[in-house]
């Protein structure tokens, strides 16, 4: 493990041992952790002495908003305790286990981290330095719009294979080309491993910009809704579209789905997502020609076929679209913030900048307003994605005005109590943007960022590394 991840010995001597006893030199007496330097300020004992209780340590690097765990070990170690910590970091001991987490402030800590351990009753004391290093943004290799990768889009989808994760899929949404708003019904793959696009078959004519996209674990996605657009005669419609998607070596294959049920109207820009636990796929939110903007929620069965209207307990959001959300499978919660309130107008004059919660383990699901504690500014049609792992909820770019992209990256906090959003540091100059898009690819624990607007097109992939935590 280098530096930049995490750099920490944390080694203890036996007491009361003999020396033949103590470890070799060259074993790790630290961190069980594979890849923790050596301790080279340990002073080994003398042959036939036993040894005094001695602790020590290098300097600790996390990742901003990083929580790192580690395990303490060492012959003759009986505990260890927190002698005193940093503003602004977390740091806890659990028998053998050192629990920290970072700051979302970038730098050297102010003070060290003090921890105690005892050898029976002999006690020795390390000061650890503390350090939270930034995000960093990398671009990935670039290629000719429209020939060796995608033309550049917004309101697309796009999405990581669930039969192959090291496989990424663009589909459709509105090109620029020959002008904006063209409706475009493309499809290209990304191998991950090369970083080589292909393009696919074309999808249906009913794919639809502004569509929402749910994946199943057995390699099915659905493709929900999006707006029917002609720029040139003004007009808008949201038709009822859903699609079942399958991956296959010549592109997509899209079989359209008329579900029974509940009477049902299409919604442009609706969080659609799969809820494994009853395994429907929920729309929330959105917009359609039929009664505006809502936050009404529709649940549907892909085994029965069916959709259905979910009646929901507590007040619903002021209804919206363009809105940034996660599904939190670890909390059963759908997270929605900000987008486009209504009544508004184009330009998110109203843009709402509300954190809520749909509580799906509830019987009925229930929605509770989170606590907003310096929010982002409040924004619609900005890139956004779960950080399972450190679980945290990305937003980056989108349009507080309609003219453009608001800064930074911000991090919203999903462990239930302690929701609070955080301005995270990043370093690598990726270029903010509106109608972008995001996914988090686990197999080299990073974000993909790519396409979107500012103003111009932009037609790029940056990837946003998270291994170092």
């Amino acid at each position: 493990m280098t530096r930049a991840l995490l750099a920490l010995t944390f080694a203890l001597a036996a007491c009361g041992t003999p020396a033949a006893d103590l470890p070799d030199a060259a074993s790790d007496a630290g961190f069980a952790d594979a890849g923790f330097a050596e301790d080279a300020g340990v002073t080994q004992p003398d042959a036939g002495m036993e040894p005094a209780c001695s602790v020590g340590a290098q300097t600790l690097s996390v990742s901003v908003g990083a929580v790192r765990t580690a395990t303490l070990t060492g012959v003759g170690f009986t505990e260890a305790t927190i002698v005193s910590a940093p503003s602004g970091w977390q740091v806890s001991v659990s028998g053998q286990h050192l629990s920290i987490e970072a700051p979302y402030v970038a730098g050297p800590a102010d003070a060290p981290l003090v921890v105690s351990a005892r050898c029976g009753a002999v006690e020795a004391r390390a000061e650890l330095t503390l350090e939270a290093t930034p995000l960093r943004f990398t671009q990935l290799p670039g290629w000719d719009p429209g020939r060796t990768g995608p033309l550049g889009r917004e309101y697309f989808s796009m999405w990581l294979d669930p039969s192959d994760a090291d496989r990424l899929w663009v589909y459709g949404g509105f090109h620029y080309v020959p002008r904006q708003f063209t409706t475009g019904h493309d499809s290209w793959s990304l191998d991950l491993r090369t970083n080589a696009w292909t393009q696919r078959s074309d999808g249906p004519l009913l794919g639809l910009p502004g569509a929402g996209l749910a994946t199943l674990p057995d390699g099915r996605a659905y493709r929900y809704g999006g707006m029917s657009f002609n720029a040139q005669a003004g007009s808008a419609s949201t038709p009822f579209v859903l699609h079942e998607i399958r991956t296959g070596t010549v592109g997509l294959s899209f079989t359209e789905v008329q579900p029974g049920g509940a009477s049902r109207t299409g919604d442009y820009q609706a969080s659609f997502f799969h809820h494994p636990r009853t395994n429907q796929i929920y729309s929330v939110c959105g917009m359609n020609t039929d009664v505006g903007a809502h936050c009404n929620v529709s649940a549907f069965d892909p085994e029965a076929g069916t959709w259905s209207r979910v009646v929901v307990d507590g007040p619903a959001p002021r209804g919206r679209n363009g809105q940034f959300w996660v599904y939190d499978p670890a909390s059963d919660r759908l997270i929605i913030f900000s987008g486009e309130g209504y009544p508004g107008t184009n330009d998110c004059s109203n843009c709402l900048d509300d954190t809520w919660a749909l509580e799906l383990s509830s019987t009925p699901p229930r929605w509770v307003e989170l606590m907003n504690t310096a929010p982002p500014v409040g924004r619609r049609n900005g890139a956004y994605v779960l950080d399972p792992v450190q679980r945290r909820f990305f937003v980056w770019g989108g349009t507080p005005n309609g003219r453009t992209s608001a800064p930074g990256l911000w991090a919203l906090d999903l462990r239930p109590g302690s929701e609070a959003w955080h301005e995270v540091p990043t370093v690598g100059g990726a270029p903010v943007r509106t109608s972008g898009a995001a996914v988090f690819d686990a197999n080299r624990r990073r974000i993909l960022f790519a396409f979107g607007n500012n103003p111009t097109p932009l037609t790029d992939l940056w990837a946003l590394d998270l291994s170092g935590q």
